[in-house]
């Protein structure tokens, strides 16, 4: 086997600390959400059962249940990131099991809430919110299809 070149082995580097460093805000971003939607539930839930009164899905049984199983699928999705970092799918020649299924994850967590986030502009005029929501799962998207093209694996 050809030894690398330096310029080799600090791009090799470079990505895996990219690779690394979007792993830790996914899982500070979905971790800590859902954390606080399950730890501070008293809060949490009046407050978004007052935001969606007005929407059609306040007619609907299951609202509660709907909000705690988001913040359950954001700690899965974090605890799903961790995973990865702890068997080193950052590394080239490890399979990147734990990461597609957390940015799968991630994914069906950004529509979860673009949707809410739609059904809330509806009522309050505020689509804002509903474009960021979408940035954030165009960008979760690429970020996923960029790293498993590096890994030369598909998806």
């Amino acid at each position: 086997m050809a030894k690398k070149s330096s310029a080799e082995s600090y791009d090799s580097l470079v990505r895996r600390l990219g690779l690394v460093s979007i792993q830790i805000v996914f899982i500070y971003t979905l971790g800590l959400s859902g954390a606080v939607k399950l730890l501070n539930w008293h809060n949490v839930m009046a407050k978004y059962i007052d935001m969606f009164n007005p929407t059609f899905v306040s007619h609907f049984p299951g609202t509660v249940v709907a909000i705690y199983a988001t913040g359950g699928l954001e700690i899965v999705a974090a605890l799903l990131f961790i995973a990865s970092i702890v068997r080193r799918e950052f590394l080239d020649d490890v399979d990147r099991v734990f990461l597609n299924f957390a940015f799968l994850l991630a994914l069906i967590i950004f529509a979860i809430l673009g949707f809410g986030l739609k059904l809330l502009a509806e009522y309050n005029n505020n689509h804002a919110a509903t474009f960021q929501m979408f940035g954030y799962t165009l960008l979760t998207f690429i970020a996923w299809r960029a790293i498993m093209y590096t890994h030369r694996r598909p998806i």
